[in-house]
This record gives C-alpha cells, structure tokens and sequence, in this order.
C-alpha cells in the first residue's frame, strides 16, 4: 500500500467536511495563524481602523460646523469602513490559506482576487437579516447568524455570488448547528467581549487612544479567522486560480 503523502504541520486543519467540527480546535488553528502571520494582520488591521479612527476624531471635533461637511465626513467613514472590512475579511483568508499552503500572505493577490461585490452585499444583507431576527423572537436572529453567516468565507474561497454562496453556508451548517454555534461562542463572540473589556478598562485607567487602538488590533484577526477555518473544516474548495 501507497504510503499517505505526507502533510505539514501547518497544514494540519480540516480539509473535508467534519461532523464532528470542534470548537477547541478552531481556536488553536486561528491562534497558530495568529502566531504565523501576526505582522501581516496587524499592518492590514491598522490599514483600515486606523482611518476609521481618525475620522471619529474629526467627527468629534465637527460639532457647529455645516451639515453637508459632517454628512461628507459620515460618507468617508462609511465607505472606509465598508471596503475596509471587505478588505480585511480576504486578508484574513488569506492568510488562513497562506497557512495552510506554508507560504506567505500576498495583499495585492487579495484586492485582485477578491468578489467585492458579491461581500459587500453580504456583509450589508446578512447584519441587517441578523438584527431583523433578534428584534422580532432572537431565535430568528441567531438562525440567521448560524446559517449563513459563513457565506463571505465560501464566496471569497470558492469565489461564489451571493445567493450561491448563502445556499453553500447553510448546506454546510446543516447537521452541524450545535458545533458551529459553539465556534461562535467559543471564539468569536468570547474575543469580542474580552477585547471590550480591555477597551474598557484601558478608557476607565489608562484613556490612551493609542491603547484603545491596540486593543483593537490585537483581537481583529480572531472571528474572521474562525470563520475561515469553521468553512474548511465543514468542506470549503479552494478555487485552483486563487492565490490567496
């Protein structure tokens, strides 16, 4: 018999679909990520809050001043903010497959690579079901959530529109809710909290901006790495053409 091909242990993530996802494991593979490409996400982290950041600032100081400079000034925050999370979210993939390949994250592959459209509409479509849902039972809401909120990792994957890459993430969750709802939990929604809490205690003890926006960066990285790591491991295909 064939010996197996051997397979390097950066590459040791799910490749196929796995019904028995694991939470745990998802937060040790986006903490090796993290380890990995660390410099590369902070500097794409700081790329697009760091411009956020400094438009609440003029924001603050724009009190009294005309209405169509501060609705010009909400337009730019707006739009960076958009194409920033676009941005960031194919970085993060990247980076995902850049480990899984050993080999290094290409930004302009990204920009180049990436269906902005088709995330753009997601990333507008998919908070608004989601907020929709928990006004009217919260259970619709964390449905919502559950299902499809892995629809921008299997269309910048697999390179997907919208309602294709909508039907893969549900086809993909089903069977395997409890778990993926666990991964949320686990990682996603315990960094949130954590990084508010430091956000917190550096305003209430430090109140350093610079501090504020570390935070920030620091835990940026970790719910779009799960998110990545949660459609691989329940069978996401890397399109051959994309180079991450």
């Amino acid at each position: 018999m064939p010996n197996a091909p051997s397979e390097s242990p950066a590459a040791a993530v799910a490749l196929v679909h796995d019904a028995r996802l694991r939470p745990m494991r998802i937060l040790r593979d986006a903490i090796a990520i993290y380890r990995r490409h660390w410099w590369g996400l902070m500097l794409g982290a700081l790329a697009v809050f760091l411009p956020l950041a400094a438009l609440d600032a003029v924001l603050d100081q724009a009190h009294g001043s005309t209405s169509v400079l501060v609705a010009l000034l909400h337009l730019g925050e707006t739009v960076i903010h958009v194409f920033g999370d676009v941005f960031y979210a194919g970085l993060v993939a990247a980076a995902v497959i850049a480990w899984r390949r050993s080999s290094r994250i290409r930004p302009l592959q990204v920009v180049r690579t990436m269906p902005w459209g088709t995330i753009i509409a997601l990333d507008l479509l998919l908070p608004l079901a989601v907020a929709l849902g928990l006004v009217l039972l919260i259970v619709p809401g964390v449905l919502v959530f559950v299902y499809f909120g892995l629809a921008p990792a299997f269309a910048k994957i697999e390179h997907l529109r919208m309602r294709p890459a909508l039907r893969r993430s549900y086809e993909a969750v089903r069977g395997s809710f409890w778990r993926v709802l666990a991964v949320y939990v686990v990682v996603v929604i315990s960094a949130g909290i954590i990084q508010e809490l430091l956000q917190e205690l550096a305003d209430a003890y430090i109140g350093s901006f610079a501090v504020h926006l570390a935070v920030r960066l620091a835990f940026a990285p970790f719910g779009g790495l799960a998110m990545v790591l949660t459609a691989y491991a329940l069978g996401a295909r890397e399109e051959s053409h994309d180079g991450g």
